[in-house]
C-alpha cells in the first residue's frame, strides 16, 4: 500500500507539472501515456493467447498530439481512421484475419486511445484555466474510482470478477469503485450549483449542546386513538412519531370529517329523477328500501 501511495503522489505531482508548463511538455506527456496505456491492453490480450496487430495504434499513440499540434483536428482524425485501416489490412496480410483478433486490434484505438483524443481537445480548446480544471478532474475521476475499488476490494474482496484477464479483480472492488466515481461526480454538481447559500443545518455548537424532552398522549383524532411520542426541541420545534395519519400531527385539515358513505350510497340510488314511464320501455322497478335489501 506505501508502494501505491508513493507513485500515486509523484504521479500526481507530474501531472500538476505537466499541466501547469503545457506545450510541447503537455504533447510529450500525453504521447507517452497513450503509448503506455496502449501497450497495457495489447500486452493483457497477447497473455490470454490473442494476436492483435498492435503497431498501427503504438504509431497512432504516439503521433496524433504532434498531428493536432501541427495540422489540425481535421488531419488527426484522417491519421486516426488511417492507422485503423492499416491494422486491418496488417490482420489480413499477416492471415490472422480471425474475429477476436481484428475486434481487440480495433479495441485498442478506442480504448484508451479515443478517450485520450478527448483530454487533448479540452486542453487545447477550452480557455485555459477551464482547460486546466477539466484536465486535472479528467484524471481525478479515474485516480479516485481505482482508489475506492483498491480499497473497496483489498477489505471486502471475495468473488473474482474476471479471473482470466485481472485474477486480482474483485466483484466488491469494482462495486466500491462504482461508488467511488458516483461520489466524485456527486461532489463535482453539489461544487457547481453551491453560490454561497448559507445551509440550514444547526451550527456544531448547537448540535452537541442540544437538549430535547419527550411525552407521550393520545391522539383523539379518531376512534383508534394512537399513542403518540411527542420529542420537543428548543425554538418550539416539535417532532411527532406513532401516528397513522395527518391527525396526529395535527396539520392543516387534520380536523376535517370523513364524508359520510351511507349517506352517499342513499342519495345515489335514490335520490336521481327517474325516467317518465313514456321513455321507460322496461317499465317500472321498484327498490324495496327495508331491512338494507337494496345491498344485495
Amino acid at each position: 500500500m506505501k508502494v501505491r501511495i508513493i507513485v500515486g503522489a509523484v504521479l500526481a505531482a507530474f501531472l500538476l507539472a505537466v499541466l501547469h508548463f503545457g506545450g510541447f511538455v503537455f504533447l510529450i506527456a500525453i504521447s507517452l501515456f497513450a503509448f503506455a496505456a496502449t501497450y497495457e491492453t495489447a500486452h493483457i490480450t497477447t497473455q490470454h493467447k490473442y494476436r492483435p496487430l498492435s503497431p498501427p495504434a503504438y504509431v497512432f499513440a504516439l503521433g496524433f498530439p504532434f498531428v493536432y499540434h501541427f495540422a489540425g483536428a481535421v488531419p488527426m482524425f484522417g491519421f486516426y481512421l488511417l492507422c485503423i485501416v492499416a491494422a486491418i489490412m496488417g490482420l489480413v496480410i499477416r492471415r490472422a484475419a480471425e474475429p477476436e483478433n481484428a475486434i481487440i486490434s480495433l479495441l485498442l484505438f478506442a480504448y484508451p486511445l479515443s478517450l485520450l483524443i478527448c483530454a487533448l481537445l479540452v486542453y487545447v480548446e477550452f480557455e485555459r484555466p477551464l482547460a486546466l480544471t477539466a484536465s486535472a478532474f479528467t484524471f481525478a475521476a479515474p485516480a479516485c474510482t481505482d482508489a475506492f475499488a483498491y480499497f473497496g476490494g483489498t477489505l471486502f474482496g471475495k468473488r473474482k470478477l474476471c479471473e482470466k484477464i485481472s485474477p486480482k479483480k474483485t466483484v466488491e472492488g469494482a462495486v466500491a469503485g462504482l461508488l467511488g466515481g458516483l461520489a466524485f461526480g456527486a461532489a463535482l454538481i453539489a461544487r457547481s450549483d453551491y453560490n454561497g447559500q448559507l445551509t440550514s443545518m444547526l451550527p456544531l455548537e448547537d448540535i452537541v449542546s442540544m437538549t430535547y424532552t419527550s411525552s407521550s398522549r393520545r391522539c383523539g383524532g379518531c376512534s383508534n386513538n394512537c399513542m403518540l411520542t411527542v420529542n420537543r426541541f428548543p425554538g418550539g420545534r416539535t417532532h411527532v412519531t406513532g401516528n397513522r395519519c395527518e391527525k396526529g400531527l395535527g396539520s392543516a385539515g387534520a380536523n376535517k370529517r370523513a364524508p359520510n358513505m351511507f349517506e352517499y350510497k342513499r342519495r345515489r340510488l335514490f335520490g336521481y329523477e327517474p325516467l317518465d314511464k313514456k321513455e321507460a320501455p322496461r317499465g317500472v322497478i321498484g327498490l324495496p328500501r327495508v331491512l338494507n335489501m337494496y345491498e344485495n
